[in-house]
C-alpha cells in the first residue's frame, strides 16, 4: 500500500490544469498540485477482473512499481502532481518490467507538461 500521503482521495475534484496520458494498460490523469509530494489513485474495476483478490494483487503491484519511481535530479525543479491511474483488463498481460516503464514515462510526461506552464 501506498502511504497515506501519496495517496489521492478520488473524490477531490477542482478546477485545475489537466493533462491526460495513455498507454494500453492505463489511461492517466494528472494535475498540478502545490503540496510537495506527489499523491496517486488507482482505480480497478470489476471489468479488470470479477475476482477481487486478484484486482487487490494487480493494485499493490501498481503500488509497487509507484515506490520506485525515480525522483527528478537535483538540477530539474520538481514538479507534484496528483495521478489518478485507471486500469483497462489488458493489465494482466503487461510484463512486471513494462509495467514500471509505462508508469515512469507517464510521470515523467506528467512533469514536462506542468513544468513547462506557469502557476
Amino acid at each position: 500500500m501506498l502511504p497515506k500521503k501519496e495517496r489521492l482521495d478520488l473524490k477531490e475534484n477542482t478546477a485545475m490544469e489537466k493533462a491526460v496520458f495513455s498507454c494500453p494498460w492505463f489511461r492517466a490523469k494528472a494535475r498540478r498540485t502545490p503540496l510537495p509530494k506527489n499523491r496517486y489513485g488507482i482505480v480497478l474495476g470489476a471489468s479488470v477482473s470479477k475476482s477481487a483478490v486478484t484486482r487487490h494483487f494487480l493494485k499493490r503491484r501498481i503500488a509497487e512499481e509507484i515506490k520506485k519511481l525515480s525522483t527528478p535530479s537535483a538540477s530539474e525543479k520538481p514538479v507534484s502532481c496528483d495521478m489518478i491511474l485507471i486500469v483497462s483488463p489488458r493489465i494482466t498481460t503487461v510484463p512486471r518490467r513494462r509495467l514500471g516503464q509505462e508508469l515512469q514515462g507517464a510521470l515523467r510526461a506528467a512533469h514536462e507538461f506542468f513544468g513547462n506552464t506557469k502557476k
